[in-house]
This record gives structure tokens, sequence and C-alpha cells, in this order.
């Protein structure tokens, strides 16, 4: 076989696989029962955007679904003072969502704060002002007031855990 031919067909399937791998979302928003259709959080699961996952690149909760996002505040030269975020929520056990992060962010610093445990990629558990990538796992019975509880079970049924995650776009 002619080795254009196939260098020509490697090149084809290489650029295939990764413009696959682009644009792919991080995660996927939860549709919202009519009966909740005009809360704040309806409109804040409307208005949120899902990043690319390899913007993210944090491994997702699998069940988690996005509820809000916001896209950072940059500086003038560019870099963030305001991080990125996304919230999603899950149907996991607290304990669950904290133990798959742990076994998934190796040699991350590890910090409480309240009700919450932080990940983060690099340095100190800055919460108020994190610098780089954090993630918080959050018990919504402790994060959400009872009637944003109610609405919470009503588009994400079993709803336990609010994921936050803070990351740095590079």
């Amino acid at each position: 076989m002619n080795r254009y031919f196939v260098l020509f067909w490697v090149f084809v399937v290489f650029n295939v696989s990764l413009s696959a791998q682009a644009g792919v979302p991080y995660a996927e928003k939860p549709s919202v029962p009519d009966e909740v259709a005009s809360s704040y959080l309806a409109s804040s699961i409307q208005k949120a955007e899902a990043p690319d996952a390899a913007v993210v690149n944090v491994p997702k909760y699998p069940d988690a679904k996005i509820i809000s996002s916001f896209g950072g505040v940059k500086k003038e030269n560019g870099s963030y003072k305001r991080l990125p975020y996304i919230e999603l929520v899950s149907a996991g056990d607290y304990d669950q969502i904290v133990t798959f992060y742990k076994e998934k962010l190796t040699g991350w610093a590890i910090g409480g704060f309240n009700t919450a445990i932080y990940f983060a990629e690099k340095g100190s558990v800055n919460i108020f002002n994190p610098e780089s990538t954090h993630v918080g796992v959050h018990d919504i019975a402790n994060y959400y007031r009872d009637n944003e509880q109610k609405d919470l079970q009503k588009i994400i049924p079993g709803a336990k855990s609010l994921i936050k995650i803070y990351y740095t776009v590079k």
C-alpha cells in the first residue's frame, strides 16, 4: 500500500478523534418540571452554561447535573481575579462523593469549611478567593433553605449533594 495513502488516513482518523473530544460539555443540565419553572433555581438552571470537559479538567461525579455557572471575571492581563465555576447537584451521598474525589484528586490539598469539604489543586484551600482549581462538596440539607430543597427534589429526585467546582482556564 502506498505510504502516502496510509499517512493520509492516519491524519484523518487522528483529526476526527481529536475533534470528537473537543467541545464535549462537562455535564448536562436537568430538565425542569412545569411546577417549578418560575422558581429562582429554574432560572439559574436555564442560564447555566456547561463548559467543555477539557477546560474544567476535573472528574465529574457520575450522576451530577449542572444547576448554575459563572464565567469568571478577568483581569486586564487575561488572568482571572475571580475564577469561573459550575455548581452541580447529585443524588449521591455526601460521603460517597467526598470518597470519589479523594480517590480521583490524589495529591490535592483537602480542607473543611463549616459543613463542606474542599479540594484544592495547588496550595491551600481558599474558598473565598481560589487561585487554582477547587472542588467543594456540600450536603444540600446544610446549603439550601427548605423551599429550595423542595424545588431541587422536584428537579432532581433524591438530590442530596452539591458539588461546586472553581476551575482555571489554561
